[in-house]
């Protein structure tokens, strides 16, 4: 099993390998730069020792990219000559928004003609207040 040490662990070898890795992909060349010996088989065995830290720095990598992608997505949603991309990026930012997911509403065997109106309304309204800003009225 591949020892699990924080990222600022690693000795200044294991560093370059992971710098190689994250810059171009190739293992075996990371291996290489990072001044192992050749030895086959070795390079496959440091990339999987060292996946953990390679996977915290993807994710870190990517996070600091994000603020630019949602710039880019609202971008295309406000300014994009194409109807279609601008209607898919709107559909994009809504749905990480958590507004395109469909919501459950209990319901139980009471029928309308056990309720007065009253009573009605007072259901109708707590089911619109239950669905929020998602609530879809399909005909």
């Amino acid at each position: 099993m591949a020892k699990m040490t924080k990222l600022h662990e690693l000795n200044t070898q294991e560093l370059r390998f992971v710098d190689a890795y994250m810059e171009h992909g190739d293992h075996v060349k990371a291996h290489k730069e990072a001044g192992y010996k050749p030895v086959r088989g070795n390079a496959s065995k440091k990339l999987k020792e060292l996946r953990h830290h390679i996977q915290s720095e993807v994710y870190i990598k990517i996070g600091t990219h994000v603020p630019w992608a949602v710039k880019e997505m609202v971008e295309l949603a406000r300014n994009s000559a194409s109807d279609t991309v601008r209607l898919n990026a709107l559909k994009d930012i809504l749905s990480r928004a958590g507004y395109d997911q469909a919501i459950q509403i209990e319901t139980n065997d009471v029928s309308e003609k056990d309720l007065d109106s009253k009573e009605m309304n007072q259901e109708i309204k707590d089911l619109i207040k239950l669905a929020g800003p998602q609530l879809k009225i399909v005909g």
